[in-house]
């Protein structure tokens, strides 16, 4: 009886030990780690996020420019909505900053970037399309007194593709202020509601249902 145990016993530490071994750390030091999305995770390096697909393998290094999204989480003690870069269709969104103003765009699963960051808002993309925020600048004449020009700044909504192609504009330009958007990107004005089918926010704060072709 006494050998059966000891044989046992024996048994039983061959075979943590080979489990141990086959249990190797990949990526340490890391902050935070998201759920799995489209086969990637993201993590998260002091202020920096990268990504790491399914095996482990660190497929898009920390970096600074990639943006984050709410997205609900399951965690350990109960479900939540958190931020971080999540890969929708293929596609995560970056940010990059300019004079102040946040601007969006996109880069694919190798991390290269596929819509350069120009918008000032952008969706995660549905059905293969995304809404982004553009704005633009109008002169409408001169300040002889300042030596200046006097501008307008618009903003509006567009559907892109997912290579950044514009499909449609949606027309709904409104006067912008940039500084009022330094701290955060400006509220959009439009967003999808089924297959082709998108709710387009007027100037009288009513809004419109448009079907674009896919």
């Amino acid at each position: 009886i006494k050998r059966s145990i000891m044989r046992r016993r024996f048994a039983l530490i061959l075979s943590l030990v080979f489990m141990w071994q086959g249990f190797g750390q990949i990526i340490k030091d890391l902050d935070w780690v998201s759920p799995m999305h489209e086969g990637m995770a993201a993590v998260k390096k002091g202020n920096m996020w990268g990504f790491i697909d399914k095996d482990g393998i660190m497929k898009i290094e920390p970096r600074e420019d990639l943006a984050t999204s709410k997205t609900s989480f399951s965690g350990v003690s109960e479900d939540s909505e958190m931020e971080y870069p999540i890969f929708v269709e293929g596609r995560c969104l970056i940010e990059q900053t300019f004079e102040g103003i946040r601007y969006f765009g996109f880069i694919d699963k190798q991390g290269k970037t596929v819509v350069e960051p120009g918008y000032i808002n952008a969706t995660n993309f549905r059905n293969g399309f995304a809404i982004v925020t553009q704005y633009s600048k109008q002169v409408l004449g001169k300040n002889n007194l300042l030596g200046k020009d006097v501008v307008n700044y618009l903003a509006e909504e567009l559907i892109i593709d997912a290579k950044g192609e514009v499909v449609t504009s949606l027309m709904n330009s409104r006067t912008f202020v940039p500084n009022k958007v330094k701290d955060s990107p400006p509220d959009m004005h439009a967003y999808f509601i089924g297959e082709g089918l998108v709710a387009v926010k007027g100037d009288d704060g009513q809004w419109s249902i448009y079907k674009f072709d896919e």
